[in-house]
């Protein structure tokens, strides 16, 4: 498997189809092997794919017969790896206030099993994106990533719509091993908050199962840095989602302006709470 070849082809084809004017990038039906594409320049991560303005990725589906599955290898890797990255302001120490704009995914399935860490951060995503807008991410899995499955911060106007985060979160307990504290991420939906007042978020009908740490999960950013100062964000809205198998099913540190519409959260012997 030319597993560097895939890297550069996809990169390769967002890359085009951004200069000109954006488009769809469709990957067919198959198993997609990829390799890293080079350590971040924020030090935290390495990353397959770097993700473009007006670009929409699109697969053939999530069925593992006839979808497409996309796996980022790295079988003993010093830093975790992102599939799917974008965060300048990171990278710029918050000099660089770009937003990601009208970058959607849809209908592909990230499984992150051959790509193990061997130490933890927050890292190691399906998609770890920090400042967003008019994004959509529609009928996707992510499962068995070091880190949070869908990490997704500070977004305005964003969906999550028929996505599941399954077995996230599985580099968290190097971090609990060796700190003898609960690790940071390791979460099936993770969602940054604090930048900006206009933050807005809908996900609805979606599954976060067996994840390491949190299933649905919202954070102010402020926790960490005082770039983020923003708090009274437009509003996120979990609508008819459910979370099981969780250490935490639902839950938030700072977590201002989230509504919960008709969700369930199913306890079994993991789950410390139903809601935190």
């Amino acid at each position: 498997m030319d597993i560097k070849n895939n890297t550069l082809c996809l990169q390769q084809y967002i890359d085009k189809v951004l200069n000109e004017g954006g488009g769809i990038v469709k990957i067919p039906l198959g198993i997609y092997y990829f390799a890293s594409s080079g350590v971040t320049r924020a030090g935290l991560s390495e990353c397959v794919i770097k993700c473009k303005n007006n670009v929409l990725i699109e697969g053939s589906g999530v069925e593992e017969t006839t979808g497409t599955i996309l796996k980022p290898y790295a079988p003993s890797n010093n830093l975790p790896v992102d599939m799917f990255y974008y965060n300048n302001y990171a990278e710029t120490d918050g000099l660089d206030c770009t937003f990601l704009k009208n970058a959607d995914f849809k209908n592909f399935v990230i499984d992150s099993a051959d790509a193990y860490a061997t130490s933890y951060s927050s890292a190691g995503k399906g998609f770890m994106i920090n400042l967003l807008e008019n994004c959509d991410f529609e009928n996707i899995i992510v499962k068995n990533t070091d880190g949070t499955g869908f990490g997704v911060d500070c977004p305005i106007n964003c969906t999550i719509k028929n996505c599941a985060a399954i077995n996230c979160g599985k580099g968290g307990a190097i971090h609990e091993k060796r700190y003898s504290s609960e690790a940071p991420g390791a979460s099936g939906f993770g969602i940054g908050t604090g930048f900006s007042d206009e933050e807005s978020m809908y996900i609805t009908n979606c599954m976060a199962e067996g994840n390491f740490k949190y299933g649905f999960f919202f954070e102010h950013q402020g926790r960490f840095t005082g770039y983020y100062t923003a708090s009274d964000a437009r509003g996120f809205v979990v609508s008819n989602c459910t979370a099981k198998g969780n250490r935490y099913n639902f839950g938030g540190l700072r977590a201002n302006d989230v509504t919960y519409e008709n969700c369930v959260s199913e306890r079994d012997k993991r789950n410390k709470t139903p809601i935190d």
